[in-house]
């Protein structure tokens, strides 16, 4: 990523289905009526109301007084949760990469559309937040805490959500990245997520390995978030029931987010940073 590619990014923002309902001054439709430039309704004018917006094509028409009315643009809270345990670093190239691309990416964003964004990181059943940034001049103070993240340890991604006490009142957009491979599942955590007001974007990641094995013959498997050991005899038939088993775990994940209204996105690691943002993810509705 160069400085061209984070250019490309400054006129898009992170799509969201519901008005937002920030303290601050932003790029983001509220429901609060505001003075931007965006025009939203008419009202009757009444005593009080500010007579510099009263439409005076209407009031020839209709012999009355209207006011127009604008959306407020207001600011939204964005949190980039980052599955950061010992299977997301893996792979050829690795998913750990990836993430961070997307990290970067989503929190340059956030805050040159003057969103608030906080980083939150997932490992082992726990959950650590960064602290709160706002402005696009600490885009460089984010880029260097998401390049300091270390990948290690089990995945507990519903424990860890359900520690997500952080997230505000007023909701706001959760972006998830993680290959899902959780010991205690990650549906509850994502309703958790719905449940405070979110909305949330899931992107689950795979290696170019873990989508289409090379192995044969006599093989031990070892997990490498808890140590346990596996031996196989990888043949033809093997390797298709493998492939059979990842495509009915992507279709169960697509099925659920579907069921959710979750943006959800399949992503391999090997994929090119700028058709995951320019056909991906604005092809999807997530970035506009």
């Amino acid at each position: 990523m160069d400085k061209n590619f984070f250019r490309k990014l400054d006129r898009l923002l992170i799509s969201t289905r519901r008005l937002a309902k920030g303290r601050g001054g932003g790029m983001r439709r509220s429901s609060g009526r505001g003075s931007s430039i965006e025009f939203s309704d008419y009202k009757e004018y009444t005593v009080g109301d500010d007579f510099r917006y009263i439409d005076w094509n209407a009031y020839a028409r209709f012999d009355r007084l209207f006011i127009k009315l604008f959306m407020e643009e207001q600011e939204t809270m964005v949190t980039v949760f980052l599955d950061t345990s010992k299977s997301m670093d893996f792979g050829k190239p690795n998913k750990s990469v990836l993430t961070r691309e997307l990290a970067a990416v989503f929190s340059y964003i956030a805050l040159s559309g003057l969103d608030r964004l906080t980083i939150a990181t997932l490992k082992g059943g726990n959950i650590q937040k960064s602290s709160v940034f706002s402005g696009k001049q600490s885009f460089f103070k984010v880029y260097d805490y998401i390049e300091s993240i270390e990948f290690g340890g089990e995945t507990y991604i519903t424990r860890a959500m359900k520690d997500a006490h952080f997230l505000g009142s007023k909701g706001g957009i959760s972006i998830v990245i993680s290959d899902l491979f959780s010991k205690d599942g990650y549906e509850d955590g994502i309703d958790y997520l719905l449940y405070r007001g979110q909305d949330v974007v899931l992107i689950n990641v795979l290696s170019p390995e873990e989508m289409n094995p090379s192995l044969d013959g006599s093989i031990e498997l070892i997990d490498s978030e808890d140590g346990s050991k596996l031996n196989i005899m990888a043949n033809s038939s093997i390797i298709k029931n493998y492939k059979q088993n990842v495509e009915n775990f992507l279709n169960t994940n697509r099925e659920y987010c579907h069921s959710r209204g979750v943006h959800y996105i399949h992503l391999i690691s090997d994929m090119d940073i700028e058709r995951i943002v320019f056909d991906i993810l604005m092809g999807q509705g997530i970035l506009r």
